[in-house]
């Protein structure tokens, strides 16, 4: 079944959560206020956050039952995406890339 409404609030946030991204490094057009709290309290991106969240639990399939040769297909699955976040973490430690203190302690 087909929602309509469903698939226009994902792809709403997906698109206002790419424009604040981006919108982040230009203070003029995107005040401070509007962007992840760092004490307390939530800021528009901490709510777009969350609603992603909460839409990818809306279209989650439901789970097959697991055979023990195919137990291992889903970390294959993941494996690209797990390389390349650790290539990610030590290319930004290697070449000194800025970190907010905040986000990554």
């Amino acid at each position: 079944q087909h929602l309509e409404y469903l698939t226009l609030y994902r792809s709403s946030i997906l698109y206002l959560t790419f424009v604040a991204i981006l919108q982040v490094d230009f203070p003029a057009l995107f005040p401070r206020r509007y962007c992840k709290t760092e004490t307390q309290g939530y800021g528009l991106m901490d709510v777009g956050a969350a609603s992603f969240c909460i839409s990818a639990g809306f279209v989650r399939g439901k789970r097959k039952s697991s055979n023990n040769k195919n137990s291992l297909k889903p970390f294959l699955h993941t494996l690209p995406l797990i390389v390349i976040g650790i290539v990610r973490i030590v290319l930004n430690q290697e070449l000194e890339y800025q970190e907010h203190v905040s986000e990554y302690g």
